[in-house]
This record gives structure tokens, sequence and C-alpha cells, in this order.
């Protein structure tokens, strides 16, 4: 049923009353950067065959006229310096960000055409979107598959559960991606999984990504490798 009209343009996942406020403060802010802290994943994944749209409809896909509502937003007033927050998804995202009609034009190596940056964590006690007690290679697997089949995902990563810590300053934002060594022990140590940053006005991510090192876990844009089959047990 949602299929049918996901793209009707009288859809809208905030309600029209907030949806104008978001936008009015986006374009009115007095800030230098708009840091967007909301649930779910704003840039549209493609599946693993790079063919078509994993679509989830509970989302930002089941809206998709109230989604380019809020990147033309960004995209149209010109306006810089907007990091979005995501999550809601048990798995670990970077995007450069844009509209999926965007994507022919958007430069891969340069991160021309993004128009924003979203971060998007993973949980810390729920199991991965990718499936329960996998191997770490078949988590990365999944990962590389992902990153592969995306142009504008710099990162992907599903085998840990952890959060990230945003660090903002006037001339750059940067996220650090954390896992929790153990999610049973409240005293806990953690793993730093990889960094990325945007920089004043880029509004795109810093290349290289995570500065030209693999992450501790997932794969980078422009480090992983073709994966020939979705999971190795």
């Amino acid at each position: 049923m949602v299929a049918a009209i996901k793209d009707q343009e009288n859809r809208t996942l905030q309600g029209f009353n907030q949806e104008a406020w978001a936008f009015a403060n986006i374009k009115n802010r007095k800030t230098q950067w708009s840091v967007i802290a909301q649930q779910i994943v704003l840039n549209q994944l493609i599946e693993e065959s790079g063919s078509t749209p994993d679509l989830d409809l509970d989302a930002w896909d089941g809206y998709t006229a109230a989604r380019r509502r809020f990147i033309n937003t960004i995209k149209q007033n010109n306006i810089d310096n907007v990091v979005v927050l995501s999550g809601d998804s048990h798995a670990n995202w970077v995007y450069d960000g844009l509209l999926p009609d965007d994507l022919p034009k958007y430069d891969q190596a340069t991160g021309k055409g993004s128009s924003f940056v979203e971060f998007a964590g993973t949980a810390v006690s729920s199991s991965s979107s990718y499936g329960r007690n996998l191997t770490q290679a078949a988590y990365d697997m999944h990962s590389r598959a992902l990153v592969n089949a995306n142009k504008n995902l710099a990162f992907a990563e599903g085998a840990k559960r952890g959060y990230f810590e945003l660090t903002v300053t006037k001339k750059k934002v940067s996220a650090e991606y954390l896992a929790v060594d153990n999610v049973f022990d409240p005293n806990s140590g953690v793993t730093s999984l990889a960094t990325f940053e945007v920089k004043d006005k880029a509004n795109r991510l810093t290349r290289p990504l995570n500065g030209g090192k693999p992450p501790a876990s997932g794969a980078i844009m422009g480090q992983a490798l073709p994966a020939k089959k979705r999971f190795e047990a």
C-alpha cells in the first residue's frame, strides 16, 4: 500500500507545520553549522546488486517528496555547513548527501555534487541489521558490497555495536566511530573504527577518507574490494 503512494506530494514525514518550521530555521540560521538530528537515514540505499533501491517504506523512502523538499531546501538555497545525524538502522553509515536523482552528476573521487554530510550510527545493544552471529569476514563482505553499490556511501559497517562522537569547531566537523568491545560489560573499553570530517563550506567529506587508512571494521569508499556473494558463513 505504501509503495503505491510513496511519491505523492501531499505525504509528509514530519507534518507540514514542523516541516515548514524546520526549513525556515535551516534557511535563517545564525550559526556557522546546522547540525540536524533526526531519527532515520536520509540518503537512499541501493541494494548490494547495485541495480535497485533497498526501500525502507517506513522511513524516508516512503516519503520521497518530503525527502526532496528537505534536501532541495539545502541545495537550492546554497546553504553551506549542513550536517545530518541519523540512526535507527542498527548499522553505521557515512554519506556525502544528495538526492537520488543527482547521483549521475556526483563525483565520487572528490565529493563534488554533495550538498551536505550525513553521519548515521548503530545501536549499542540491538543486533545488526546485516544479520546475527556472522563472522567478521562476512560482515565486512556485506559492507564492501554496499559501498560498491552506493556511489555516495563513504562508510558502511555492521559488525560492531557502539556510537560516534562528534567534534565541532569553526574549521570542521569530525565524527569518530567507536565500537564497544563488550556490550555486556558496563566498564567495557571502546575501539576506534574510523574518523571522517567535513571542512567549513566544503559540504562534502574530506579526502582521503579516514586519512587514507582502512577502517578497523566495515568498508570505506575507494578502499572496498568487490564482494562475490552476500554472506560468508
